[in-house]
């Protein structure tokens, strides 16, 4: 990417300094909860609706998914969800396509 011009060289060497590990959300439990929140709050006011939270059996589908795309994965989900919803609260039957 330096070379094709398409990342400055400068803050490539810049950012270099510092590795963060961040392990992968499936290992991250606890913090699936707090991302399934924002993630509500930010596609609500994106599409105009009134999403409130999830329900128990979607949260506990969630929880149990391994997530190989990740957080993004999660907030595909949660976008689709809010999207999909006819309530206030998502469901199991679309939390999950798979």
């Amino acid at each position: 990417m330096i070379a094709n011009k398409e990342f400055r060289e400068d803050l490539y060497y810049r950012l270099n300094v510092v590795c963060i590990k961040i392990p992968p959300l499936n290992k991250r439990k606890s913090d699936i909860t707090i991302l399934i929140d924002h993630f509500i709050k930010k596609y609500n006011a994106e599409n105009n609706k009134n999403v409130q939270s999830v329900s128990s059996e979607a949260l506990d589908k969630l929880m149990k998914y391994a997530y190989p795309g990740n957080v993004r994965e999660l907030e595909n989900i949660i976008e689709r969800a809010v999207v999909l919803a006819r309530d206030i609260y998502i469901t199991k039957k679309i939390c999950l396509y798979k």
